[in-house]
Formats: structure tokens, sequence, C-alpha cells
């Protein structure tokens, strides 16, 4: 198996996968901001996958407009790729968002990333 494309960004970005999974999301974040500023931009799985971990740790910590407005850049990206991986983390940032009820800005989202996901979906003959 090549490992080319695992360098320090990736470590960070494994990091930052684990400490959100544990549930401690300063030190997430922290290697999510390290993740990001040594990613090279041709990464784009990766850098969605991470941004959505730095969403999830901004809503967690209350601040719900800033968490969605990260994952509604993400979404844009994420539906023309296949990854399954980075679509499970928003799925999870949705399921996420659950305990918002019907909070307008919750709702403007889930209305977005369904649409967006769904068009991306549909103009790929629903193979995604």
């Amino acid at each position: 198996m090549c490992l080319k494309y695992f360098n320090e960004a990736e470590l960070a970005a494994e990091f930052a996968h684990c400490f959100r999974d544990l549930g401690h999301h300063h030190r997430a974040r922290e290697r999510v901001l390290e993740s990001v500023e040594l990613s090279e931009a041709l990464y784009v799985r990766s850098l969605s996958s991470v941004r959505t971990i730095l969403a999830t740790n901004h809503v967690a910590g209350g601040d719900l407009e800033q968490g969605i407005a990260i994952v509604r850049e993400v979404v844009a990206t994420v539906a023309d790729l296949r990854s399954a991986r980075t679509r499970r983390y928003v799925r999870e940032f949705v399921n996420q968002l659950a305990r918002y009820g019907n909070d307008p800005l919750v709702r403007d989202f889930r209305t977005f990333g369904e649409t967006r996901l769904a068009r991306a979906r549909s103009e790929a003959g629903g193979t995604r």
C-alpha cells in the first residue's frame, strides 16, 4: 500500500478525528486548524472531513451559526465528490443538530443540504 499522501497534515487530521470521537472538542479543534494550515489544496476530501470536525466543534461549543456556515461550504464541495467518509461526517453533523429542534438556521441548512446532495446524486445517476 502506498502512503505518499500521508504527511503531517494527514496525521493532524487523524488526531482530530480521534479527539472528536473522544469528545475532546478543544483538542480536536487544535488539530483541525493544524491540518488545514498544513494541507495542500489538492486534498479536498481530507480538508472537507476536518472542516466538518471543526463545524461539529463549533456546534458543540454552542456556536450554531459558525458551525452551519462551515459545513454549508463543505456540503457544496462534497456534493461533487465520491467520498462516503466525508458524506458520513456531514450526516453525523446533521444528527448533532437534532438538539436544536426546529431552529430556523437548522431548517434552512437541512433544506440546502438535502437539495444539494440530492441534486448531485441525480446528476451522477444515483451512484453516489
